[in-house]
């Protein structure tokens, strides 16, 4: 998927005295093949129906326990001019909460105002937990 946005001033915005705005202004789905993806319970209603209207054939899995490797691939950036941070994990392992918990917290004292994470849904290894309640005891800082 790609997600972009075109020039656009704040203040030409009926919405310009709001403090944050995020405005999506076109969309491009890039790959329309049937795939298999393994997002969170509590996300697939609403993925669900994005999918749908789409027109993507997505069909959703159900996250196994295999073995991981060693070791993560997560980058991240940091945009200082925006004030936000993208932290993309492209491979799952067995440090990938650290390494995400430790990234997070690093753009947070970072002064990043937004943190997006981007996470392969494609991986039946994605780490999910079922409630903000359990994250501890899961070991999973992440909000999916």
């Amino acid at each position: 998927m790609a997600l972009g946005m075109r020039d656009l001033s704040a203040s030409d915005l009926p919405t310009a005295a709001q403090m944050r705005v995020s405005t999506i202004t076109h969309f491009r789905a890039i790959d329309r093949q049937p795939a298999l993806v393994f997002p969170p319970q509590r996300h697939r209603d609403f993925l669900r129906e994005v999918y749908s209207w789409l027109e993507l054939p997505r069909t959703f899995g159900e996250a196994a326990a295999v073995a991981l490797p060693e070791t993560s691939a997560v980058k991240v950036v940091h945009s200082a001019e925006m004030n936000f941070a993208t932290i993309k994990v492209s491979a799952i392992g067995a440090d990938c909460v650290d390494r995400v918990r430790d990234a997070m917290n690093a753009e947070r004292k970072a002064g990043a105002e937004a943190i997006y994470l981007r996470l392969p849904l494609a991986s039946p290894r994605l780490p999910h937990r079922e409630s903000p309640r359990n994250a501890r005891s899961s070991g999973c800082p992440l909000p999916v």
